[in-house]
């Protein structure tokens, strides 16, 4: 995905942009420190990094991986801000081998809150909204460098795999993968600022 942040955090303030209805399980979100935290499947499993994200300026692409099948420990989750993997964790706890995801689980999953307690609310842009699953795709299947400009995606979905380009000011939830696995969209408006495409 592309983000770009409109306000940073402070005090208790988290902005999460990908959560789940199971409460307190599964996020990924910038803490009040401004710091990166992907949590998942329960407090014990988490990475939180040591470089905070204060730009308000301009879009930068994220890629989150959840692996628990991995052999090797540390890269059961992982992370990548412009291309480049992020290896400083100030946390860095990975699950233990073969544990499922919250995410395309029984739960529903949620862009730009925590749900369902409905808080923590993501404040910024989402642009080239990708949910993958079954398949462990870097950076160079949606950027063409480092930070690099977005390029058309070449890849694959899954029947359960989404993707939102946020085009159709009618209904911005629509799913353009193809499988028709449609967003529901709450209070959510289009904006005309776009990444670097």
């Amino acid at each position: 995905m592309w983000l770009q942040r409109e306000s940073l955090g402070g005090g208790s303030q988290h902005h999460t942009f990908l959560g789940s209805t199971t409460a307190g399980e599964n996020f990924a979100r910038f803490l009040a420190d401004d710091s990166f935290k992907f949590n998942n499947t329960g407090s014990n499993y988490r990475i939180e990094t040591t470089a905070t994200y204060t730009d308000t300026s301009n879009f930068h692409h994220w890629v989150i991986h959840y692996d628990s099948g991995n052999a090797t420990g540390g890269d059961r989750m992982r992370v990548w801000y412009d291309g480049t993997e992020v290896t400083a964790f100030d946390i860095d706890s990975n699950p233990t081998q073969n544990l499922d995801s919250i995410i395309l689980s029984g739960s529903v999953n949620t862009i730009g809150r925590s749900d369902p307690t409905n808080t923590h609310y993501y404040d910024g842009l989402v642009a080239e909204f990708y949910l993958i699953s079954d398949q462990l795709l870097d950076p160079t299947y949606f950027i063409d460098g480092t930070p690099g400009n977005a390029i058309a995606f070449g890849g694959s979905y899954g029947a359960d795999d989404s993707y939102l380009n946020f085009s159709n000011s009618g209904d911005l939830g629509e799913d353009s993968s193809g499988n028709g696995n449609d967003w529901t969209n709450t209070g959510v408006s289009q904006s005309a600022t776009v990444p670097p495409f």
